[in-house]
């Protein structure tokens, strides 16, 4: 795989972004991220498809009304932090591609020396 297929499927993994506010014991998967809805943890938890601009937001009620309530806003600070990278990451990602792409346009236009 080229350097540059590799940056087009990062940045297709790019596309959804996911943050977890979790209070309490919270399992993990093998990639280590958090087993949402399994254990005791006081969850709350937004997914954002960045193709599309869905948002799909898993909210426990201690977070609403209990005393978790102050944390609401460390999460959506989280969310919005999280928006930014994803811009910096998408915009990088892009540059250095078009970067690849112009250098491996200029090697073909390059001329070929004669072998000796």
């Amino acid at each position: 795989m080229s350097i540059g297929d590799k940056i087009l499927q990062a940045l297709d993994s790019l596309t959804t972004l996911e943050i977890v506010t979790a209070v309490g014991p919270t399992p993990l998967d093998a990639k280590g991220k958090p087993l949402i809805g399994i254990g005791d943890a006081k969850v709350m938890a937004s997914r954002i498809r960045l193709l599309d601009g869905d948002i799909t937001n898993k909210i426990d009620e201690a977070y609403v009304k209990g005393e978790l309530a102050p944390l609401r806003d460390f999460h959506e600070t989280q969310v919005a932090r999280g928006i930014e990278i994803i811009k910096g990451n998408i915009g990088a990602l892009t540059e250095l591609y078009r970067l690849i792409r112009q250098v491996e346009a200029d090697r073909d236009k390059a001329p070929t020396r004669p072998a000796p």
